[in-house]
């Protein structure tokens, strides 16, 4: 177990004790030092706050909070102390982790994911849209009324010869018809709609998996 003196303080409970640098003794560590003992001074188990520091807000998780990660994308409802098994954490580090993980905005929120064919939605369409200008203005007024219409779960600009991809799940391809005609050719601006139907869902690994596939 490794205690930073930058102030990031977590037991790693699989990592044998290390002692400290020969500079540092009882004098300037007596908190702790037993018994006023002399030489290498080793590691204990230390639940100190873990701020934000200038390492942690780095682009880059450490393999801690990658575990810690990744356990919450298999299934978000674990209780805290099985993730604190699986990130090698006592209970009340890994609860800091997490909380410095959602402060910093790294992990943004927590939700269930469907079965759009249990729920009776069978169609899913990539709709690509251009509109008649680029101005800020319209792309705004475009984006706000997306927003309302039914059955879209994703809207993205994209470059290329398009100016937005949707994503629309829908019952089956009336209903997609119905989106259509009511919402998707009433939609301000729009010049062009092209339309593509998902054929088959291919498996893939977990956002998680491949965020952190070099890790």
């Amino acid at each position: 177990m490794i205690l930073d003196f930058l102030g990031n303080a977590d037991a790693h409970l699989t990592d044998p004790p290390i002692p400290l640098e020969s500079s540092i003794n009882c004098d300037s560590a007596a908190n702790l030092c037993k018994d006023g003992a002399t030489g290498p001074l080793w590691m204990h188990e230390i639940e100190a706050p873990r701020p934000l520091t200038q390492k942690f807000m780095h682009e880059h998780l450490d393999r801690i909070d990658q575990a810690i990660v990744r356990a919450l994308a298999d299934d978000a409802r674990l209780p805290v102390s099985q993730i604190a098994e699986r990130a090698g954490l006592s209970q009340s580090a890994c609860t800091r982790r997490i909380q410095a993980l959602e402060d910093s905005g790294r992990i943004t929120g927590y939700g269930a994911r469907f079965g759009h064919r249990r729920l009776g939605f069978r169609v899913t369409a990539l709709v690509d849209i251009t509109l008649s200008t680029q101005i800020e203005e319209d792309l705004a007024a475009f984006e706000a009324a997306v927003s309302q219409v039914e059955g879209i779960v994703e809207c993205a600009l994209v470059s290329g010869g398009q100016d937005y991809r949707l994503k629309i799940v829908c019952r089956d391809l009336d209903d997609y018809e119905r989106i259509h005609r009511e919402h998707l050719g009433k939609l301000p601006g729009v010049m062009t709609i092209n339309s593509s139907f998902v054929l088959r869902s291919v498996a893939t690994r977990s956002e998680a998996d491949a965020l952190f596939r070099g890790a």
